[in-house]
């Protein structure tokens, strides 16, 4: 967002500039948004490059390596599917997951 952001407001600026040269002709009203867009948006890639380089990685300490999800909507699913015994290919369908855990390493 931040480089949308940059893009856009060096586009306005550039197009304030357009109109104070108050030209006839319709290049300046194109070309200056364009530079200045453009110009505004490498100046933000290159801000957040050098602020990620300057992060320090977070420690082992501070990570959570478990993720739980609840999926309240499978209880739901898996009623229907009892019900009715639906079919996919040929096979039963199966019944869904309402916890989901995973470890990352």
């Amino acid at each position: 967002m931040q480089t949308a952001y940059a893009a856009t407001g060096g586009a306005v600026i550039g197009f304030g500039i357009a109109l104070l040269t108050g030209s006839d002709q319709a290049t300046p009203y194109y070309l200056f948004p364009y530079i200045t867009g453009l110009g505004a948006y490498a100046i933000a890639v290159e801000s957040m490059r050098k602020n990620n380089k300057t992060q320090p990685f977070p420690g082992d300490s501070h990570k959570n390596n478990w993720e739980i999800s609840f999926m309240p909507q499978n209880v739901y699913l898996n009623s229907v599917i009892s019900q009715n015994g639906f079919r996919f290919k040929g096979r039963t369908a199966v019944l869904q997951p309402v916890f989901a855990a995973s470890l990352n390493f």
